[in-house]
């Protein structure tokens, strides 16, 4: 097996325990990656001041944000959009969700907006989202930089009617049982991930990921070792090589043991 150079991991339901922390086990082992030289980067549907806390405490330099529509600096404390989203393209999704009484926000680079009435600012809280604030109307005047639009719903049949109503303007994800996410076209963890590998000089089969929902494929796509979670869905994990344990049995550590440090586990 080619020696893995970089590595990209999700952090809820991955990296993250069920308490949304990061356990010793699986800091320990992205520790070892790092004296071993191998460039690791979180990549994640939160933002960059959700993620920023995570990259200090393992001491990593960049961030994939937002399902790969932004990336960002821990050290600088910067960030910036891969793509923005168009104000009709927030205006398609918006109205459509509006008119099924379904509450949703939009992301900017640095904070996430609502209309009256039509979020739930509390699970942003409980996913260490800092920067929210209601706003009249999604237009450029309130958040000049919108990189993504998450509705707050379950899956059901909705789901592909909304994204045969939105497709081709927008990628629509199912980033977790609860949220429904819509990005630019192309936009996603995988083609981030690739822009990182292909500035570091890397081939695809360098290239490590591991993730657990839709949003983590286009990452296994880009990447010659793909790791599971034992908790992805099905239609997830038939899309990646191997599989590894769950997030609350340290699958991170014992992935990056195996596939990066060729550790016996």
């Amino acid at each position: 097996m080619t020696q893995i150079r970089c590595i990209a991991l999700d952090l809820d339901g991955t990296l993250l325990g069920p308490d949304h922390q990061i356990s010793a086990a699986n800091a320990s082992a992205i520790r070892d990656c790092l004296d071993a030289g191998i460039h690791v980067v979180l990549a994640s549907g939160r933002s960059f001041d959700s993620m920023r806390p995570y990259g200090q405490a393992l001491g990593l330099p960049e961030l994939i944000c937002q399902n790969g529509a932004a990336v960002g600096d821990v050290a600088s404390d910067s960030v910036r959009a891969r793509q923005l989203l168009q104000p009709d393209q927030v205006a398609l999704v918006s109205g459509l969700l509006l008119a099924r009484g379904i509450p949703f926000c939009l992301f900017g680079l640095r904070e996430i907006v609502y209309l009256p009435g039509k979020a739930q600012p509390d699970v942003l809280l409980s996913y260490g989202e800092p920067m929210f604030r209601e706003v009249p109307a999604l237009t450029p005047q309130h958040i000049p930089d919108p990189v993504k639009l998450l509705a707050f719903c379950e899956a059901s049949p909705c789901d592909d009617e909304l994204r045969a109503l939105t497709a081709p303007a927008l990628d629509q994800l199912r980033t977790h049982r609860s949220f429904l996410e819509w990005m630019p076209p192309g936009v996603g963890k995988g083609a981030a991930l690739a822009e990182v590998a292909a500035r570091l000089g890397l081939s695809k089969e360098e290239v490590m990921s591991v993730g657990d929902s839709q949003n983590d494929i286009s990452m296994f796509a880009v990447s010659g070792v793909s790791v599971a979670m034992a908790s992805a869905a099905p239609d997830v994990a038939a899309h990646a090589r191997y599989r590894t344990a769950s997030n609350a049995e340290d699958g991170v550590a014992l992935a990056l043991r195996r596939f990066a440090l060729g550790v016996a586990v």
